[in-house]
């Protein structure tokens, strides 16, 4: 019985990482997307906080979320 313990905690452990890699590619993405999104709006991308993005345009500041 302990054979089988042992490996339902290690695919649990596989699982958590397989979970936490797909959310850091997604968040990843998504902060590329924003970046080339304020780019071609012609304006300057700056990350203030993980959470708070801003893209500025002359005299414009746009939040990005």
């Amino acid at each position: 019985m302990a054979l089988n313990s042992d490996r339902t905690v290690n695919m649990l452990v596989l699982l958590c990482i397989a979970l936490i890699a797909l959310a850091m590619f997604w968040l990843d993405s998504k902060f590329e997307r924003m970046k080339k999104d304020c780019e071609i709006m012609g304006g300057k991308f700056y990350s203030i906080s993980f959470t708070e993005n801003i893209c500025v345009e002359g005299e414009r500041v746009r939040q990005l979320q």
